[in-house]
């Protein structure tokens, strides 16, 4: 008889039993200094873990999400990946270079969420921003690689800071030249 092959929950076994924190990300696509900027996520990541069983969850864009989705990884936290498309329709938003980084990450993943099926007519922006939504929705923290302006488009991570404030998420900023701590949103009363 083959061996049983290894499930996610028994790599994770006490994140699938027993989570207590759930971390969402969002970042930026191009950053300066990868190195600096994992090492950031890794930092807050380590933090987290001290006093939580975290699960992570977050696209993966080139950037930010493939360095958020490495250090969780790398730290034995689930990471769980939510799609803006189907795989082989996102595959066409990657260098062939990039996707095969993405899709290296991918198949470590505890779990990949697809998008419920798009409204007739729906812009692409759209599942992007609906997207980043699924992720706030789900977390209980969102941890954000961001430059402090304004959204370049839906989805933006300055809009999902934006979303994930309004629904009283904490939020923690890493800035995205630096790796320094951002200043903290406000969370609503």
């Amino acid at each position: 008889m083959p061996p049983m092959p290894v499930t996610a929950a028994a790599k994770y076994p006490d994140a699938y039993l027993h989570p207590d924190l759930i971390i969402g990300f969002a970042g930026h696509r191009f950053l300066e200094n990868e190195h600096v900027i994992h090492a950031a996520i890794t930092t807050h990541l380590e933090q987290l873990k001290k006093t939580k069983t975290p699960r992570a969850i977050s696209s993966i864009a080139i950037g930010a999400d493939m360095l958020f989705a490495q250090a969780a990884l790398e730290l034995r936290i689930p990471w769980h990946v939510y799609l803006p498309f189907p795989e082989n329709e996102f595959r066409d938003d990657f260098s062939r270079q990039d996707w095969l980084r993405a899709k290296a990450l991918i198949t470590r993943a505890a779990s990949v969420n697809p998008p419920p099926p798009p409204p007739a007519n729906a812009a692409r922006d759209t599942a992007y921003s609906a997207c980043a939504d699924r992720i706030v929705a789900a977390c209980d923290l969102l941890l954000a690689v961001w430059d402090g302006k304004p959204a370049r488009g839906p989805g933006g991570t300055q809009e999902t800071i934006a979303r994930a404030t309004t629904l009283g998420k904490r939020v923690i900023i890493i800035d995205s030249a630096t790796g320094a701590p951002g200043e903290p949103t406000p969370t609503p009363p």
